[in-house]
């Protein structure tokens, strides 16, 4: 653990001077990303010295700075209202193109030397569902409702806190550098101790309850039992996990030292965010063209290349093994429009007449089709380099 705290302190103080510097995608910003926050279709992305926007969209991603600052900036968070708090070492306010308030000026009558103390070593902001302030520092967690100072001495597994979320029950998580601990309004209990290597240095709890872990190793998901691996980058110089975010759609949106990511828990795979590129490189199956059809119809669909791909393993020099085919609402394939074979990175289309697989034609309804993509070693199909599986379907009508 000694190592991991020494790596934590040079990557805050030495960063600053350009000791540490971050590869950059699009020149977005210099530095790794600090914090990420979601509101509505836009996502706020917090770098070291400025904050900038994106509006999300299926088929592009547009970029904006909405705020700049010579101070180190930590984090952004949104609460429920919709108002903008941003997080600095030493500092939070409330932030919007009008106005700029001190938290401290919220809560002016603060006391206790030790909180004071505390809030001089900021890391993260969390509002709950109660409207409590929660400070994480690196000296303990701070209730700023309640004047409370939460430290090893109360129960917390480390006091340098890295992230903050609650359940659907308003239980409150808390991500330090020796895994997380839990808060049931009373007390701390630990939740989960941190392995070698996998301090908690990000945390996210999604509208399904379900918890994700950032880490200096990649991003980790609690199954039920315990904490799985899920995924990380394809170097290790970007694995590690700094924040998260959940859009509207489910998707797990991740900042690194070096990039803004996308991850689909339900289809498991994960993307680098190529803001000139976006939507011309994700594992993707578009709806049919026309739709409904009469008599035939196309069907597109996307392999990214290797370098805008990343899962569980690193993939280079990889091929996709690709299945694509239409079934009726039983289930029961009508037609292989791919049978399974090896197919390299690209955009393809494909285009279904209407007919069975003995060339008679079906009648008309709806019926669905299905594409099915593995990772495989070029060359070498029949052996997946992981379990997991894209699996993508959609439905059209056949009109007579």
């Amino acid at each position: 653990m000694r190592h991991l705290l020494i790596y934590f302190f040079l990557l805050i103080v030495l960063k600053p001077f350009g000791v540490i510097q971050a590869k950059v995608i699009n020149n977005v910003d210099e530095g790794f990303i600090h914090g990420l926050a979601i509101e509505n279709q836009q996502l706020y992305i917090c770098y070291q010295k400025q904050i900038q926007r994106l509006t999300l969209d299926d088929r592009a991603l547009s970029q904006q700075v909405v705020y700049n600052e010579d101070r180190i900036l930590k984090n952004i968070f949104i609460d429920k209202t919709g108002k903008k708090w941003i997080v600095t070492p030493k500092d939070v306010f409330e932030f919007s193109s009008l106005s700029k308030q001190n938290l401290e000026k919220i809560f002016p009558e603060i006391q206790d030397e030790k909180i004071k103390e505390a809030y001089k070593n900021i890391a993260t902001l969390f509002i709950d569902s109660k409207d409590h302030f929660w400070i994480g520092t690196w000296k303990g967690l701070v209730d700023l409702n309640r004047q409370v100072l939460y430290d090893t001495a109360h129960g917390l597994g480390n006091n340098w806190v890295t992230g903050l979320s609650e359940d659907s029950k308003g239980m409150l998580y808390i991500g330090t550098l020796a895994g997380i601990d839990l808060f049931d309004g009373h007390s701390i209990m630990p939740w989960y101790k941190a392995e070698n290597k996998t301090p908690c240095s990000a945390l996210l709890i999604d509208r399904q309850d379900r918890i994700w872990m950032g880490t200096p190793q990649g991003l980790y998901q609690f199954n039920g039992e315990r904490m799985e691996y899920a995924f990380s980058a394809k170097d290790d110089f970007d694995k590690w996990v700094t924040a998260l975010a959940e859009d509207s759609h489910g998707r797990i949106w991740i900042g690194t030292k070096n990039y803004l990511k996308l991850y689909s828990p339900e289809d498991k795979i994960g993307y680098f965010v190529d803001l000139e590129n976006w939507g011309k490189h994700r594992l993707a199956l578009s709806q049919n063209f026309p739709n409904p059809f009469n008599p035939s119809t196309t069907i597109q669909f996307s392999l990214p290349a290797a370098e805008e791909n990343f899962s569980a393993q690193p993939l280079q020099n990889i091929a996709y093994g690709v299945e694509l085919y239409v079934h009726n609402l039983e289930g029961q394939i009508i037609n292989h429009l791919i049978s399974p074979k090896e197919m390299a990175p690209g955009e393809y289309s494909v285009t279904w007449n209407g007919f069975d697989s003995d060339l008679q034609r079906v009648s008309s309804g709806a019926y669905f089709y299905t594409l099915k993509v593995n990772y495989y070693k070029i060359g070498d199909a029949l052996n997946p380099l992981t379990e997991k599986q894209f699996i993508k379907t959609r439905k059209m009508v056949i009109i007579k």
